[in-house]
């Protein structure tokens, strides 16, 4: 597979692959990983869509023998406070004195994040200090999907490890520029 180009002998100094055996070595690699997501990425997809598309389902769990290997949980938004209304809400604090040229974020993330309080009845966002209701500001319910992503046990991936050595360990040596190198393995640099 090697192309014949300008190549130049190693010459003694020069340890390891030249660059073009890097660069062969990087070309295969790259194609050996697409090779790989394709077939992999729609099967995580389908995972992360299942959890995603069904609420209330937050996680899913692979088991081996009885014993979990990994589960998948999904993240959401919390629910959370927002200026909606820019003016409403610089007008209002303004007239609390908490302006300079803009509202002071310490006082728009104080209110944002730790006195602002949702009054279900009304719809509306009060200051849980004063009572007062908050221009601009609109409590969003959060739980718009974020991302699933895998939290595998020990001992779940030591058996999905060994599975997977079992099945590729034999295909992966006949890709030797897919070795591990001497560093990585511990041998060679002494």
């Amino acid at each position: 597979m090697k192309h014949m180009s300008e190549e130049k002998p190693p010459t003694p100094e020069q340890a390891g692959p030249s660059p073009q055996e890097l660069a062969l070595n990087a070309a295969m690699a790259y194609r050996v990983k697409a090779y790989w997501n394709a077939l992999c990425d729609p099967i995580i997809d389908a995972n992360k869509t299942y959890i995603r598309d069904n609420p209330g389902i937050l996680t899913t769990v692979a088991e081996i023998d009885g014993a979990r290997a990994a589960s998948f949980t999904e993240s959401v938004k919390l629910p959370f406070f927002e200026v909606t209304d820019p003016e409403a809400f610089l007008q209002w604090a303004d007239d609390k004195g908490e302006t300079e040229w803009v509202v002071r974020k310490s006082f728009r993330d104080n209110i944002l994040k730790k006195r602002a309080r949702h009054i279900q009845q009304t719809g509306e966002c009060v200051d849980s200090v004063t009572g007062e209701v908050i221009p601009g500001v609109t409590r969003n319910p959060g739980g718009a999907h974020i991302s699933v992503k895998p939290t595998f046990t020990e001992a779940g991936e030591e058996l999905l490890d060994g599975f997977l050595d079992a099945l590729f360990g034999n295909a992966a040596a006949a890709l030797p520029m897919l070795a591990p190198s001497e560093e990585e393995n511990g041998e060679g640099n002494e």
